[in-house]
């Protein structure tokens, strides 16, 4: 049987194409590890849907830094840290259920501590300390139980 030119390449063309198909890898599942992102908006995280709602985690945030963390069921728990672009610490916190709970503190983009303070059940309480970018510290404020300011 005789082939023209023609079919010939376009026999040659549907092999090659088959063959090439056929080495090409496979597509590969989502990898839930902490390289993966949650982008953040606003400080409120939305998942993206291939990464692991469990476990730990890694947020890029708008202004280009990143925090780290765990969450259980989705929420975040125990320490979680963020940073800024540079990749130095920008702040410091502590989670339970998702809610913000215990020490927490804020750095200058240069390292010194702009705030720190404690939170119970998602609201500042206690003494709360405020400092400048130079380390002086700047005023304290008192807060109840409630997170209103009492002095």
């Amino acid at each position: 049987m005789k082939y023209s030119i023609l079919q010939t390449t376009c026999l040659i063309a549907l092999f090659l194409g088959t063959l090439l198909l056929g080495c090409s890898e496979p597509e590969k599942a989502p990898d839930p590890s902490p390289e993966n992102t949650i982008v953040a908006d606003g400080g409120v995280t939305r998942p993206d849907s291939s990464v692991a709602q469990n476990g730990l985690q890694r947020i890029t945030t708008k202004n280009g830094g990143h925090m780290e963390g765990m969450l259980v069921e989705g929420k975040r728990s125990g320490a979680w840290v963020a940073f800024f672009p540079d990749g130095t610490v920008q702040s410091k916190a502590n989670y339970a259920d998702g809610v913000e709970v215990g020490p927490t503190e804020v750095y200058h983009p240069n390292g010194n501590v702009y705030y720190s303070g404690q939170y119970t059940n998602g609201k500042p309480s206690g003494e709360w300390v405020f400092h400048g970018s130079d380390g002086a510290e700047m005023k304290r404020v008192l807060y109840d139980g409630n997170g209103a300011v009492v002095k």
